[in-house]
C-alpha cells in the first residue's frame, strides 16, 4: 500500500466538515439544544442560515528528516441570499503559501459577485467580465443548482445527509458553557475523529455521482484507493480531536479539527482544520465596483478561451473552477 498521504489524511478533516454541514440545526426559533454530548452535537448544524461571515483555514505539516514542509490555506469572506436553488452574493478572499511536496506554493484570489456583476482577482490582478458574459455565466451555474447535478454547489452537503458527527467520532464531552465568541454565546463539545469511519464517510460521499466528481476534482483518491488504506490510516493516525462550538438556536459556530499521525518513514503528518462562521442572518452587501481588466485576459491566463466557455454547463464550469483553484493553491498549475 506504501505510505499513507498527507492529502487523505486532510480528506478526513473534509469528512468532518461535510458531516457537520450536513445536519439540519434548527430554524433560528428555539432557545437549547439538549440531550447527551453527541445527541447536541449531532442536533447542531447550519439549517436557516441565509448570510453570515465564514472563515475557514486549513493547515498540513509534513515534518520529514531535513526537509520538513507545510502549507496554510485559508478562505474568509461574506455571503448573502444563500439558499438551495440559487447562487448566493459572496465577496470571498483564498489564499495558500509554503512548501509542499517539493514545489514552493504561493497563491491568492478572490471574487465579487452580485445579482448582476462579478469581480474576480487572480494573483493580484482583477478582472471583469461584461454583462452579457456574467449573465450567461450566471444563467448556467443557477440552471446547475439543483439535485444530481454535478454543478450543484451544494452536491456533497446533500449527499451528507444522514451522516452525523456521531458517525465519524466518539467520546463526546462537553468542554464548556455559557462561554462566549466575539459576543455570542456558544456550548463547546469535543470528541475524538475515528479515522476508518470518516474513511467510510467519504467513500460513502465518493459514490454519490455529483459530490464524488467534486471530491475527485480536489484530489481525493478513489473510493478503491480509501478502501484500501483504511488499515494503514488506522495505525498511522495518532491524535484526532475535533470541537465543536455552537449558540442556542443550534447553529454551528466553529468546528475545530486536529488529526496528528506518523507514518512507516518516521514522517509526522499534521493536519489542523478551524472553520468559523460570523455574523449569521445579519446581511451586509458589498459595494458594487467597475473599471477592472478584461475578462478574456483571466480566462487567457487560465488556457481558457471564451468559445470552450461558452459551450460548457453549469457542471463543467464548476468542476473546473474547483480544480483549477485546488491545483494552484497546491502548487499544480499544470494539473
Amino acid at each position: 500500500m506504501g505510505r499513507t498521504p498527507k492529502w487523505t489524511v486532510a480528506a478526513l478533516v473534509v469528512a468532518l466538515l461535510l458531516s457537520g454541514c450536513s445536519q439540519t440545526g434548527s430554524d433560528g426559533t428555539t432557545s437549547s439544544v439538549s440531550g447527551s454530548p453527541e445527541e447536541q452535537a449531532d442536533a447542531a448544524g447550519f439549517s436557516g442560515i441565509k448570510s453570515g461571515e465564514l472563515e475557514i483555514w486549513l493547515s498540513v505539516d509534513r515534518l520529514k528528516p531535513h526537509h520538513p514542509e507545510g502549507v496554510k490555506m485559508r478562505l474568509v469572506g461574506t455571503f448573502i441570499n444563500s439558499d438551495e436553488g440559487h447562487l448566493p452574493e459572496m465577496d470571498m478572499a483564498i489564499e495558500s503559501e509554503g512548501t509542499l511536496e517539493g514545489r514552493n506554493v504561493g497563491w491568492s484570489g478572490g471574487l465579487l459577485m452580485g445579482t448582476d456583476y462579478a469581480v474576480a482577482n487572480y494573483e493580484g490582478q482583477t478582472y471583469e467580465p461584461s454583462g452579457s458574459v456574467f449573465e450567461q455565466l450566471r444563467s448556467k451555474l443557477e440552471a446547475a443548482q439543483k439535485k444530481g447535478d454535478k454543478g450543484n454547489a451544494l452536491a456533497c452537503v446533500e449527499a451528507a445527509e444522514g451522516l452525523s458527527l456521531g458517525s465519524i467520532a466518539s467520546h463526546f464531552k462537553v468542554l464548556s458553557t455559557g462561554g462566549e465568541l466575539y459576543g455570542t454565546p456558544i456550548t463547546a463539545i469535543g470528541a475524538k475523529i475515528d479515522a476508518p469511519a470518516a474513511v467510510d464517510a467519504l467513500i460513502q460521499l465518493m459514490e454519490d455521482p455529483t459530490c464524488g466528481a467534486q471530491l475527485k476534482a480536489i484530489g481525493v483518491p478513489s473510493m478503491a484507493w480509501l478502501e484500501a488504506a483504511k488499515p494503514a490510516l488506522a495505525r498511522e493516525v495518532g491524535e484526532k480531536q475535533g470541537v465543536v462550538l455552537f449558540d442556542r438556536h443550534g447553529w454551528i459556530r466553529e468546528l475545530v479539527a486536529r488529526v496528528y499521525g506518523k507514518n512507516a518513514h518516521g514522517e509526522t503528518v499534521r493536519v489542523q482544520l478551524h472553520a468559523r462562521l460570523l455574523r449569521a442572518n445579519e446581511p451586509d452587501r458589498s459595494p458594487v465596483t467597475h473599471g477592472y481588466a478584461p475578462f478574456r485576459q483571466l480566462l487567457k491566463k487560465i488556457g481558457v478561451d471564451e468559445a470552450t466557455l461558452s459551450q460548457a454547463d453549469g457542471g463543467e464550469i464548476l468542476t473546473g473552477f474547483v480544480k483549477g483553484i485546488v491545483n494552484r493553491m497546491t502548487g499544480r498549475e499544470g494539473g
